[in-house]
């Protein structure tokens, strides 16, 4: 299926709130997610547990104030992470 073969998750300039940990579930292909310009204020501590293979992460421009350390314990791959507001 797409999740599969899924690489590259753009979803900027939503109006997403918060990230629940289903919404990434079984992308364990992604190498780039890009969530910069949202709303974002919250994001479920198991949120990125699948993927595995991320490289570069973008939660710039947000409304997070404070992130748990484990919540990126599984990407072992991270290379880029832009948490800027």
């Amino acid at each position: 299926g797409l999740e599969n073969s899924l690489k590259i998750l753009k979803f900027q300039k939503n109006q997403l709130q918060l990230i629940k940990m289903f919404y990434f579930k079984n992308l364990m292909n992604l190498e780039e997610l890009q969530l910069q310009r949202n709303q974002i204020s919250s994001i479920d501590i198991f949120s990125f547990d699948d993927l595995i293979n991320l490289k570069r992460l973008d939660l710039s421009e947000n409304m997070i104030f404070s992130i748990d350390t484990i919540i990126f314990e599984k990407m072992k791959l991270l290379i880029k992470l832009d948490i800027q507001n």
